[in-house]
């Protein structure tokens, strides 16, 4: 285990160099994590006491090759925030506290090999760009939350081994630029919702799975090529 730095509560600070397995702990409430530059091993516990984790917090910390547990109370994960932390095993379960997740945190996260559930809230409601792009260990289905209303561009690019359905927001209105390119395995109909109003250029692309129905909404105005 290693604990804060007492002295700076913006933020948390590590001395150890290595470690079999680490789990964050400290006495703030409402914590910032940044700028983690250990070689560690094992799997990474995020303690409940942290609410936001910041850009390129543990960006390419290759060495973690167990599980990540967040925190059940945590809002915001940034930028960067655990891109190219290629050695995580396991699902990767985003609690229902995160309202917002910004471009990049999770892009080239290979390692997982379990599924992905993302935050079901009011708050959370879009996907950023490149947030899981190259995760291309996740498995099973995928359910974007109720309230999500936009995936943005290359958001699941390159996450092959979705192998069961693709579930869409009711209320989901666009589908930017590649969000799902690449998602080679996903299976059964592809539903858009009533709700849908564009869908970019690319974003199913290389979706060659798919062998149920494809149902599309008769409102939607904008298809784009490919």
């Amino acid at each position: 285990k290693l604990a804060a730095d007492k002295g700076h509560p913006e933020a948390i600070t590590f001395y150890a160099k290595i470690a079999l397995s680490i789990e964050i702990i400290e006495d703030y409430s409402g914590l910032l994590i940044n700028h983690l530059l250990i070689a560690v091993f094992g799997f990474l516990v995020i303690p409940d006491s942290v609410t936001q984790i910041g850009s390129s917090s543990f960006q390419g910390c290759h060495f973690f090759d167990g599980t990540l547990v967040l925190s059940k109370n945590l809002v915001s994960i940034n930028s960067c925030a655990f891109e190219n932390c290629d050695n995580f095993k396991g699902s990767l379960i985003l609690p229902d506290s995160i309202a917002y997740i910004d471009t990049r945190a999770f892009k080239g996260c290979s390692g997982f090999d379990g599924e992905l559930t993302l935050p079901n809230n009011n708050k959370f409601s879009f996907i950023s760009s490149h947030t899981f792009e190259d995760c291309s260990g996740f498995i099973g289905s995928l359910t974007i939350p109720e309230n999500v209303t936009e995936i943005n561009k290359y958001a699941f690019n390159g996450c092959k081994n979705f192998n069961g359905n693709l579930y869409l927001s009711k209320k989901l209105k666009y589908i930017r630029e590649k969000a799902f390119n690449g998602c080679s395995s996903f299976s059964g109909s592809l539903i858009f919702p009533d709700s849908l109003m564009t869908i970019e250029n690319g974003a199913f692309k290389n979706c060659m799975n798919f062998d149920g129905s494809l149902i599309i909404p008769d409102l939607i105005t904008t298809i784009h090529s490919e």
